[in-house]
Parts: structure tokens; C-alpha cells; sequence
């Protein structure tokens, strides 16, 4: 009795175990394929079937607007918040190499290294440093920067950009470094969108070409008993001397054949200033110009670096000198035998060529009384130190022709002779800086004290 009450009890408690086998195959499951594709949100299905086990859901790859499976393709990646960003390490070489880092930084730190850039394919980009004192040579490889091959020289801390654009060509900008661009240094300057906003600049080891301006900036010097000229700052520099002897100093980090222009500026008070020049300036005049002198008046110099020392070769505002001289009534000389100097005083002192045009002209005049065939003859004449006194005996240099004038008939009036004369002469090698007294020197024909001079005007121009 109690054994069957213990059997009826399990069969009222387990309903299940009261069918066994198969489930009927009307109203139940049955297996399919997924449908749905996983994704960040849960998708909420309808269908009665199973998914089997062996089966397994589509997931999409991820791009920047949905999630998804990533795959990968060696590079690091790192991930914050569930959102994978690409993380490129820095790369430091020793010794020449091919560059792999794709995305990264290859730093090269070695004497006479070679890098060789890989083929880069689409999104793909390449960062190339020198961090040594020595150049960096970026070797060929099957792609060029807008046609131009690939092979680059860098210099201490110049760099190299480059970016995929097709199989067969690269934007690249890049910055040369402190050094003496010698191969195909190409920069290219583009916005966001990959347009060009400036000119490429390509050396091909003998011409460097710019399809717009190149300006170097300009740079204040420090003023003082000597200013300091650094040639690696610009090519462009403004001097404000703040008083007369300051000089300008030997320029350092010069290039041969890189031009200097400095600009010269007096104060708005208190000037004008005189300036002197490092024995490395040589100028092409053979003398320093002088300054403009008004208040914040500018005076431009060029310079030429023609040697390593260095030494430079300079150019500034041309003023030829000029002279102009009159004296009224030197005294006949005194002598029919020897030319006396006529004291006219005038001087000139050259400051760019050395070249002289002298012109003398005035009156020839005679006192009452004189005869027939009296006469006078002279000559320019030119010197250094102290001008002759009127009478005084011949010296200097004679240039150009003698003239002479004697009367044809014996007037009865001083009046009666009033004869103009000119001429000239150029005077060549003369010392750019050095004062000199031009003069006539004047002889009397047959009587002596007679004929004389009048009214003369000196001029001089020098010409170059």
C-alpha cells in the first residue's frame, strides 16, 4: 500500500518524465541560419526557429560611424571607451634602413645614413626625421613627389612628410634642416582637403625653382659697440644704431655666395649716426657709403659672401662727388718762362670710381695799353695736400691740352679784350676718398703781367 502511494506522488510532481522520446513534430522548434547582424544595439527577434550550433551570426566591419570586428594588419592600436584609434610608435635608427613604421615616426640618429621608404599604399603615410649632424639620404623607391623622383638629402633636424595619393606619385613636405640643400629637397603645402595653398620648391642638385616669392623674414639686430650677425637667422636684417662708431660685425653661419641685405636706420631724434664696418666688408666702390642722414632716414646695403672667412663684397647708395668753384679775378702771370699756379683752390674728392671731368672756363682779359702778340697760355692741373697759392710756382699733374690765346691787334681800351675760354679733361685712377686741389697753371706770352684770367668757374663731376 505505502509503495503505491510513493510512485503516485513522483508521476504528480514530474509531468515531463510522463511523455518520453522525441517531441511531437507539430508545434514545436526547428533550426535555421541567423538572420540578424550583431551590433552595438540588441536586435529583438520574432522567429520561432534556433539558431544551431555550429552556426554563427554576421557582424559588420567597423569604420568610423558603426562598431564592428576589426582587423588587423600588424600595427598597434590602442582602445578607450570601446573605440580603437591606431597608436604608431616611434622608430629610432642607428644604421641605414628600409622604413616599414608606416603611420609613425622614423627617427634616424647616425653619420651618412640611408632611408629607404617603403611603397605606400592607400592611407597610408610616412614620417621621416634626421636627428644626427650629418645628412640623411632617403633612398628611391618606385613612387614619385609630383613627378619628381623620391631621393632627398636631409640636414641636422630636417624632416620629410609623405603621403599616399596614387600607386605612382606622393605628396611629401618637407623641411630640409640646417644645412646645404644639395638633391631634390621637394615642399608641398596643402590645406585639409589635400589642395595646394603654395608653390612647391624643388632643388635638383643644380637649380632651385619657386613658382611664387620667397621672402626671408626680417630680423632686428641688437644694437651696440659691435653688432652681432648671425647668417643662419635671415638674409634680411634692420640696424637702428643708437650712436655714432658702432660697427657692424663679421657675420657668422655666412654660405658662399648667400647675399645679406642689410637695412640702416637713423633715429626719429637725436642722429644722425655714423657707422663703421667689420674688416670682412669690402666694398665695390672702394669706400663705405655714407648713411642718409634725415630723421628715420634708411640706407640700404648689400653683401655678397664671396669667401668662407668670410669675406664679403658689399653695395650701397652711389653719390658721385661733384665740385663747383668760381674765383673772380686771379692775378696775369708772372712770367713768360714758367707757369705759375692761378691759386683758383678748387677741390674734389672722389667716392665711387675714381674718374674725374674737370672743366675750367672763364675770360680772358687784357690791361690798356698791351700789344700786339701778348698772350697767355694754360693748362688743368690736379694734385693732393695743400692747393696752390695764386703765383705760386708749377705743381701737381698737367692733363689735357695746352691753350692759348694772343691779340691780334693792340687795343686802346682794357675793354677792348674780353675773350671767353673753355675746356676740359677726364682724370682716371684717382683714390676713391682722397681730397684733391684742381687748378690752372697759366703762362704770359711775350710780356709778362699781361693777359690774364677772369671770371673763372671750376667744375667737376666724377663719372663712372
Amino acid at each position: 500500500m505505502l509503495r503505491s502511494l510513493v510512485v503516485a506522488i513522483l508521476f504528480a510532481a514530474t509531468p515531463a518524465l510522463a511523455q518520453i522520446g522525441p517531441p511531437p513534430s507539430s508545434g514545436g522548434s526547428t533550426g535555421a541560419n541567423p538572420t540578424a547582424t550583431a551590433g552595438p544595439t540588441a536586435v529583438n527577434g520574432s522567429a520561432t526557429t534556433f539558431m544551431r550550433s555550429d552556426g554563427a551570426p554576421a557582424v559588420q566591419k567597423a569604420t568610423n560611424a558603426q562598431f564592428g570586428i576589426a582587423e588587423g594588419d600588424g600595427t598597434t592600436v590602442g582602445a578607450v571607451a570601446g573605440v580603437m584609434s591606431q597608436v604608431a610608435a616611434d622608430t629610432v635608427h642607428t644604421t641605414s634602413a628600409t622604413v616599414a613604421n608606416i603611420a609613425g615616426e622614423d627617427d634616424f640618429n647616425g653619420a651618412s645614413l640611408t632611408a629607404t621608404l617603403a611603397t605606400l599604399s592607400a592611407g597610408q603615410t610616412a614620417f621621416i626625421t634626421d636627428q644626427a649632424s650629418t645628412a640623411l639620404t632617403i633612398a628611391l623607391n618606385s613612387q614619385t613627389v609630383n613627378g619628381v623622383p623620391l631621393n632627398t638629402t636631409l640636414h641636422s633636424y630636417g624632416f620629410c612628410n609623405y603621403i599616399y595619393t596614387t600607386t605612382a606619385t606622393l605628396n611629401a613636405a618637407c623641411f630640409p634642416g640646417f644645412g646645404t640643400i644639395t638633391t631634390n629637397a621637394l615642399g608641398k603645402f596643402t590645406d585639409g582637403s589635400g589642395a595646394e595653398t603654395a608653390s612647391t620648391i624643388v632643388d635638383n642638385g643644380s637649380l632651385v625653382t619657386s613658382g611664387e616669392a620667397i621672402v626671408s623674414t626680417q630680423v632686428t639686430l641688437t644694437d651696440g659697440a659691435t653688432v652681432a650677425v648671425n647668417a643662419n637667422l635671415s638674409n634680411n636684417f634692420l640696424w637702428q644704431p643708437g650712436a655714432s662708431g658702432h660697427t657692424l660685425g663679421s657675420p657668422t653661419n655666412t654660405t658662399v655666395g648667400q647675399w645679406l641685405d642689410f637695412l640702416i636706420q637713423q633715429p626719429a631724434s637725436g642722429g644722425p649716426y655714423s657707422v663703421t664696418y667689420n674688416a670682412a666688408y669690402s666694398w665695390a666702390t672702394g669706400s663705405a657709403p655714407g648713411l642718409n642722414g634725415g630723421a628715420s632716414a634708411y640706407t640700404e646695403i648689400s653683401c655678397k659672401v664671396t669667401a668662407t672667412t668670410p669675406t664679403l663684397l658689399c653695395y650701397g647708395p652711389v653719390t658721385s662727388a661733384t665740385s663747383q668753384t668760381n674765383v673772380s679775378a686771379p692775378t696775369a702771370p708772372a712770367s713768360t718762362s714758367a707757369y705759375k699756379m692761378q691759386g683758383l683752390a678748387a677741390t674734389i674728392t672722389p667716392t665711387v670710381s675714381g674718374t674725374i671731368l674737370i672743366t675750367i672756363s672763364g675770360t680772358i682779359t687784357a690791361p690798356a695799353g698791351t700789344t700786339v702778340d701778348n698772350g697767355i697760355q694754360y693748362q688743368i692741373s690736379y694734385g693732393t695736400g695743400t692747393p696752390p697759392t695764386n703765383a705760386a710756382a708749377l705743381t701737381g699733374t698737367q692733363v689735357g691740352g695746352i691753350q692759348s690765346y694772343t691779340s691780334a691787334v693792340a687795343p686802346t681800351a682794357a675793354a677792348d679784350v674780353h675773350v671767353p675760354f673753355s675746356h676740359s679733361a677726364v682724370v682716371t685712377g684717382l683714390t676713391v676718398g682722397t681730397a684733391y686741389w684742381l687748378d690752372e697753371a697759366a703762362e704770359s706770352i711775350t710780356t709778362a703781367s699781361d693777359m690774364a684770367l677772369s671770371n673763372v668757374s671750376v667744375s667737376a663731376v666724377e663719372i663712372h
